[in-house]
């Protein structure tokens, strides 16, 4: 029985596909890379295989990969955005609530550094904040321009508030998302 993580990175480059599975062969570590160039290639992989973490190339703002990713998070998988550092790009997958980017170039070790960062177990390893507002911890983020995922937890339920460069870009809770997530989570004072 393997103990290893699977990943699943999909890009059109078949040289960054090469050089990361070249990469992940050398490097004895817990990750066992799987590749596609496209995303139909994709869904048959994940069709067969169960992955603990989907990291999919988007070139620009209208790049299918983005739905897919989406998809993929709402069906209940790990997601990662692979991408170069535009600020348009960053913001539209943030705004989709895709709020794991790993930017491009990039070099092998890091990119495994970057995986191993993104599948840390989730439960019971976060930080906690207790006697704030979250209002207030908003006003911080926007004030300090910071670009991050708040993932509030309440006895009404739980959220996701996604904020990029200090803007609130996407929140979701249950059922809903955008506007009527965030006016539910902010309710919850």
């Amino acid at each position: 029985m393997s103990s290893k993580r699977k990943v699943l990175l999909v890009d059109r480059d078949l040289g960054l596909l090469r050089r990361m599975r070249n990469a992940a062969a050398d490097e004895e570590s817990s990750i066992e890379l799987l590749t596609a160039q496209t995303w139909e290639e994709a869904a048959e992989l994940r069709a067969l295989v169960s992955v603990d973490l989907l990291v999919g190339a988007v070139e620009g703002v209208h790049s299918a990969g983005i739905a897919q990713l989406c998809q993929a998070r709402d069906e209940g998988t790990r997601v990662a955005v692979l991408g170069p550092d535009a600020p348009d790009l960053i913001k539209k997958v943030a705004t989709s609530g895709l709020t794991s980017f790993i930017r491009k170039p990039l070099s092998p070790a890091a990119f495994f550094a970057q995986l191993r960062q993104l599948m840390r177990p989730t439960t019971g390893t976060q930080p906690s904040l207790s006697g704030f507002h979250l209002t207030d911890l908003l006003q911080l983020v926007s004030m300090s321009r910071q670009t991050m995922t708040m993932r509030v937890s309440a006895s009404q339920g739980w959220g996701e508030l996604c904020v990029c460069d200090g803007a609130l870009v996407h929140a979701r809770t249950g059922d809903q998302v955008g506007v009527p997530a965030a006016v539910t989570v902010l309710s919850w004072l």
